[in-house]
């Protein structure tokens, strides 16, 4: 039954609209700073001001030399959906303006006191001849006439949300309010080199970026040095999609978010599956609580997505997420494919537009000599064996090496199992430094962890062993896939099983068995395990599948990530100069040599330069 003195249905007065519309529009300062720009940029404007005062809750000025409005025009600005980006439905499904609503200027007037000052060029070449005012209060227009011509349009925003107090309890600190404007302003500004932008705070130069300015160079205006000197260009190109900009390096990645500059057709946007492949293109070189700094543009035919998702129009709908998704995972990561090494020369430029365009797909393949040097790791690395653990004896004669079949030497007479340095890189995978190149001269280990080296350029490279040797194997199981090798227990060992770990033991089955493991289940609380991988000693099978039982790893990748860390060399392991230099040569083999899986890096190094601003030497 319909309430007693329920009100009649009608239509809301102007004003109550207006506001009810700056409430999705306007939620802070910077919301009015992105739409007054915004419209600016839709009139041309290659010169672009911007003063804010008290955070934005004071003043927001921003003036322009675009095209203007001519007098009869510039109320009807101040109207509800009135706008000259649209003539009709069908321009919604390839919209290539900004402000396109009709419900920026009534939003931001609805809750200030505004004035709009504007003159009509309508070319560039042109001079205004006259130009017309307009004074708003909450609203309602409370004065206008000519004023002066000057090119372009200057809209003065002041006492925002003073006739909405309830929403000023939500702003922040004039210091905060501050940052977040000089943040989408320069998001802004980074999508728009043409244009001459200018931020200034109580009157004070805050940001300038200067007309013609290439990206990285309005990049340097807002991040320090550390960042922009490791940015890397990426661009990619598929049919009529392309993707481009400025990738960071993984040693500077920061806690927060707050460096990922998204833009779809230069539309500054927050999405959450183009964030997702970003991750994704970073996983392996970035712990999870890491993010890394990216100035990414994507460039989509304006049909194939839907901006009129949110009143902000900061976010945005693709009609085919999955195909956005691998074009920015792979371009993201064509910029981390190329393998760095120890003393080589600066990065040569990467693939061009045309190369990006072929289907690249990971490669499922792993040089043979790795996969041999994958057994070999096993038993150059294996410890005494335990319980239920058959006694070690040399590997089977190797095959098809890079060097022919040649059996692997046994033990000695005391028990030691031989020096073998991992294999070089065979005929199919050409040594990086090049049959002329002097290869890094190892100088020790520190603290049993760190491999010392110096490199020809006279530069310091300090390789994590662990790090180092996990990047190896993770690669080495990724490419054998579902065959990895196993080795028989003399006696098989039993595990009891919480009613939870029996649950995931049956989701993960299969892939256990894919890892090497043979089980088998004589209870619903127990489980037998008879061959375990061949780089595991039985302890370290038995933790391997308690932690993965916890639910600490669910896909291949991240089983393959921990299987890796379980056999990889462990930290304050004492290594030979063979062995150090056999696992230099097969981690610069590997094809994301700069971190292990988990992300961290493997490898840090001190040019001279940087040694001599230690201590003192330079400024």
């Amino acid at each position: 039954m319909p309430l007693k003195n329920t009100p009649p249905i009608r239509v809301l007065p102007p004003e109550v609209q207006n506001q009810i519309a700056a409430g999705e529009v306007v939620e802070r300062p910077s919301s009015v700073v992105k739409e007054l720009v915004e419209n600016s940029l839709d009139a041309g404007a290659t010169t672009i001001k911007v003063d804010i005062r008290d955070g934005g809750r004071g003043e927001i000025t921003v003036q322009d030399n675009g095209r203007g409005m001519p007098a009869e025009e510039v109320p009807l600005a101040l109207t509800r959906h009135a706008t000259s980006k649209l003539t009709s439905v069908h321009d919604l499904s390839s919209m290539a303006s900004f402000g396109f609503r009709g419900e920026a200027l009534p939003s931001i007037a609805s809750i200030s006191s505004c004035r709009i000052t504007s003159s009509w060029s309508p070319t560039p070449e042109r001079e205004p001849d006259e130009g017309t005012f307009v004074q708003v209060l909450h609203g309602r227009i409370t004065d206008q006439g000519p004023a002066a011509p000057r090119r372009g349009t200057r809209v003065e925003i002041r006492d925002l949300f003073a006739n909405v107090p309830a929403r000023l309890k939500f702003l922040k600190t004039p210091a905060t309010e501050t940052r977040r404007c000089a943040d989408i302003f320069a998001r802004m500004a980074m999508a728009h080199p043409g244009v001459d932008f200018e931020l200034s705070r109580d009157g004070r130069p805050l940001h300038r970026f200067l007309r013609d300015q290439t990206l990285l160079q309005r990049v340097r205006v807002l991040w320090p040095p550390s960042v922009c000197d490791g940015l890397r260009e990426f661009s990619f190109s598929r049919d009529d999609l392309s993707v481009h900009g400025l990738a960071g390096s993984p040693e500077t990645a920061q806690s927060r978010g707050d460096r990922i500059f998204l833009y779809v057709n230069g539309r500054p946007v927050q999405d959450k599956m183009l964030l997702g492949a970003l991750r994704q293109a970073y996983k392996g070189r970035l712990l999870s609580r890491e993010y890394p700094q990216v100035v990414l543009f994507l460039d989509i035919p304006a049909e194939r997505v839907d901006v009129n998702v949110h009143p902000a129009k900061t976010e945005v709908r693709f009609q085919d997420e999955g195909e956005i998704f691998s074009l920015l995972h792979r371009a993201v990561d064509q910029a981390f494919s190329r393998p760095l090494h120890v003393g080589d020369a600066p990065d040569p430029p990467g693939p061009t537009a045309e190369q990006g365009r072929m289907e690249i797909e990971v490669s499922s393949t792993f040089p043979e000599t790795n996969r041999n040097a994958l057994r070999d790791h096993a038993w150059l690395f294996a410890h005494d064996p335990g319980p239920g653990e058959p006694v070690p004896g040399p590997p089977p004669e190797r095959k098809d090496t890079a060097y022919g079949t040649e059996p692997l030497p046994a033990p000695d007479s005391a028990g030691h199992e031989p020096t073998i340095p991992l294999e070089a890189p065979g005929p199919d995978v050409p040594s990086p430094s090049g049959p002329e190149a002097p290869e890094p001269e190892y100088l020790g280990q520190l603290g049993n962890t760190y491999l010392i080296f110096r490199t020809p350029g006279q530069e310091l490279e300090l390789l994590d062993q662990h790090a180092a040797h996990e990047r190896i194997l993770y690669e080495a199981f990724r490419a054998q896939g579902k065959n990895q090798d196993r080795r028989p227990l003399a006696l098989p060992m039993e595990l009891s099983l919480h009613p939870a770990q029996a649950d995931r033991l049956t989701e993960l089955w299969e892939e256990l068995a894919a890892l090497g493991f043979s089980l088998e289940r004589p209870s619903d609380i127990s489980l037998l395990i008879r061959t375990i991988p061949v780089t595991l000693k039985p302890a370290e099978a038995r933790e391997y599948l308690e932690d993965t039982l916890s639910d600490q790893g669910r896909t291949m990748d991240e089983l393959w990530t921990m299987l890796a860390c379980r056999s990889a060399i462990k930290a304050g392991q004492e290594l030979t100069r063979d062995e150090a230099m056999g696992l230099l040569s097969a981690w610069q083999s590997t094809e994301s040599p700069a971190h292990c899986p988990h992300g961290r890096p493997v490898r840090v190094s001190f040019s001279l330069h940087q040694l001599e601003k230690m201590f003192k030497r330079k400024p």
